[in-house]
């Protein structure tokens, strides 16, 4: 079972070492999804120190001006592979995140993504333009034909996606393999579908998941 410790930005969460440890005790898979700001070389190796598996960072694009402005922070394409190097010292495993957007299909982007970040070492995770901002917009869902060629592109070496069943069932997973728990204990299906669950706080997660 993975316990994915996200955000906003969960490096601003006060006594994060401490969960990854309370994680790590309870025989969790621990992984971080950060922008990598603030993931000082001494604060990664505390984390990693505490029993952090897996660090999930972003790139949008191989071109770092591209990547930084979409970002709004200069910099931040430099910090995401040099994030990759650290955690490999560290032995953690780095993995980047890259939204399969149709663009990315038609230009070829996807492949010389995967390039880059294979080369650095991580591996290449892909989601889909379905929820968030990409929500419930017509121009950029994928046809069947896109997500066709993302599902050829998912056997590259290197690149796997979670967006879809972790385990091999079709269909959305949130409320069958995932549930989210915010930072103030109320459970979610997903960071993105409103409503909440149950409270942590107050009875156990067997029982909100039940």
């Amino acid at each position: 079972v993975q316990a994915n410790l996200g955000g906003g930005e969960a490096l601003v969460r006060r006594g994060l070492e401490a969960i990854v440890a309370a994680c790590r005790h309870a025989g969790l898979l621990v992984s971080l999804c950060t922008s990598g700001v603030g993931l000082t070389p001494d604060r990664f190796a505390s984390l990693a120190a505490a029993g952090l598996d897996v660090v999930i960072l972003s790139i949008d694009s191989e071109d770092p001006d591209v990547h930084d402005a979409n970002r709004g922070r200069r910099g931040l394409h430099q910090n995401a592979l040099a994030t990759i190097a650290r955690a490999r010292a560290l032995g953690v495993v780095p993995m980047v995140n890259t939204v399969a957007t149709r663009e990315k299909l038609a230009s070829g982007e996807l492949e010389r993504l995967r390039v880059l970040v294979s080369g650095a070492g991580a591996l290449l995770n892909l989601t889909m333009p379905a929820a968030g901002r990409w929500g419930e917009r017509d121009d950029v869902a994928l046809s069947r034909a896109e997500r066709a060629a993302v599902e050829a592109f998912l056997s590259r070496p290197g690149v796997r996606t979670d967006t879809f069943s972790a385990y091999g069932r079709a269909g959305c997973p949130a409320g069958t393999e995932k549930v989210t728990v915010g930072a103030d204990g109320m459970a979610h299906l997903w960071p993105l579908v409103p409503g909440t669950y149950g409270d942590l706080r107050q009875e156990p997660l067997a029982t909100v998941w039940a």
